[in-house]
């Protein structure tokens, strides 16, 4: 889709949002973070749109990795979106916030048992594993507190994400998530222990990601896989496609140009094609669909503004020291 950012040149100067960004400094000084308000919202209702009448089924949680500054933690609230936290700092900010507990995804390859308890005394919606040992430490910590844990198991679907290696987190060789091949082994483990209940099936294959032919690879491979677990008995009631869409960042555009980045909207509306109406989807079950989107949303919503203080030369090029 082509949009524009909140930006314009008026007389030469740059406003954001029809406010100069002179005055702005001038007023708050430098280096200083600005949001626009508007066009962060917009990207949320762009993603709202996909699940036009299916709000029941298409669930966001916004991935606070991106930007967990609390106003805007408010603002995803109130679009009735929920959160993808990785720590109990982002949990304890959710909850500042506003943000209902029963909407939060615990993620992240390292919770630490005090985290886990928080989680679960909070009510989260699910807890995202990652590793055998993780399932175990939730199962023992669930039993002493009383509670059941609702769990959902990141599947690591070898999946070529075609971004950069840095931010590749579905292939075999990425620390992320359970492998494609043990996944059935541990679901049947999972389904097994104490104060565990196995809810979703879920996959996050890496970051920056500006087309969707890796997620359609990735869904259809997910999709066989719970063709498999709940022929094992195993309901699976929830997929979790993660995050990961991109954005344009402006490497070749003046800030004022149009710019060409995927549409959210679409994005939804393929990804429910791709996993309820998949023929891997034997079942015909219409499962609910976890979006965890950060990048995408706030990303091109922030500006950091900042004041040459200096310029430096060498032979080489000229340096600007802010």
């Amino acid at each position: 889709m082509k949009e524009k950012l909140p930006v314009s040149y008026k007389e030469n100067r740059l406003q954001i949002e029809d406010v100069s960004v002179a005055s702005l400094v001038q007023k708050f000084g430098s280096p200083l973070f600005v949001y626009s308000a508007s066009y962060f919202q917009s990207r949320l209702e762009r993603y709202n749109m996909g699940r036009a009448g299916k709000e029941d089924k298409i669930h966001f949680c916004y991935g606070m990795k991106a930007n967990s500054t609390r106003e805007i933690l408010r603002r995803v609230a109130a679009h009735n979106w929920g959160a993808d936290i990785v720590s109990g700092g982002e949990l304890y900010r959710c909850q500042q916030a506003g943000l209902p507990a029963d909407r939060i995804v615990f993620s992240g390859v390292g919770k630490t048992e005090s985290e886990i308890a928080q989680g679960l005394d909070a009510g989260i919606h699910l807890f995202s594993v990652e590793s055998v040992s993780e399932l175990r430490a939730i199962s023992r910590i669930a039993v002493d507190r009383g509670k059941t844990a609702p769990v959902g198991i990141r599947i690591n679907p070898d999946v070529d994400p075609k971004t950069h290696p840095y931010i590749s987190t579905g292939l075999r060789e990425n620390k992320f998530g359970i492998s494609h091949q043990d996944a059935l082994t541990v679901y049947k483990e999972a389904a097994a222990l104490p104060g565990i209940a196995v809810r979703s099936a879920g996959f996050h294959i890496g970051s920056q990601l500006l087309d969707f032919s890796s997620y359609e690879a990735a869904s259809l491979r997910l999709m066989e896989l719970v063709q498999q677990i709940e022929e094992a008995g195993i309901p699976i009631d929830e997929i979790d496609v993660g995050g990961g869409l991109g954005i344009d960042y402006l490497t070749e555009h003046r800030v004022d140009e149009e710019l060409e980045t995927p549409d959210p909207c679409q994005f939804v509306q393929q990804m429910w094609k791709w996993i309820n109406e998949s023929p891997a989807n034997k079942s015909g079950k219409m499962r609910r669909i976890t979006f965890e989107p950060g990048r995408s949303v706030i990303g091109n919503a922030g500006f950091l503004l900042t004041q040459i203080l200096y310029l430096k030369t060498n032979p080489e090029r000229t340096f600007f020291v802010c």
